[in-house]
């Protein structure tokens, strides 16, 4: 009787884990900026991109794709169309080959609205 040993080398795919510490900033009236980290652990499969998703509060309805980000490029999103006075969400998902991680969400709903209060124009005569 022979015994053999085979060694391989396996390498496991999934998904890869949601991206790291989402963070919205510079929030207008019509815009605000998505910040990110890549995910501890891609899959074993490159990221391909990530998907950015909002909720928009004022109505009904589920997620919807807001942009999606090659991963080659930064890890940030200005997201310009927003409307005045809407309340949202933001979460984001990393993408490989294999599909979209979870969602990383954004903990606070953020409000469009200029970060200042009403303008007050003043007029001097000299």
């Amino acid at each position: 009787m022979c015994f053999c040993r085979i060694y391989l080398n396996c390498v496991f795919l999934d998904v890869p884990n949601a991206p790291e510490n989402l963070e919205i900033s510079d929030v207008f009236q019509s815009s605000c900026v998505v910040t990110w980290k890549t995910p501890k652990d891609d899959g074993g499969a490159p990221i391909i991109h990530y998907l950015i998703e909002r909720q928009d509060l004022s109505v009904k309805g589920g997620w919807h794709s807001v942009a999606e980000v090659p991963a080659t490029g930064p890890t940030k999103y200005k997201v310009e169309d927003l409307v005045h006075k809407k309340e949202y969400k933001f979460r984001i998902r990393a993408v490989n080959k294999l599909g979209p991680s979870e969602p990383a969400s954004y903990p606070k709903t953020i409000l469009a609205k200029d970060p200042w209060g009403k303008l007050i124009y003043l007029t001097f005569k000299w």
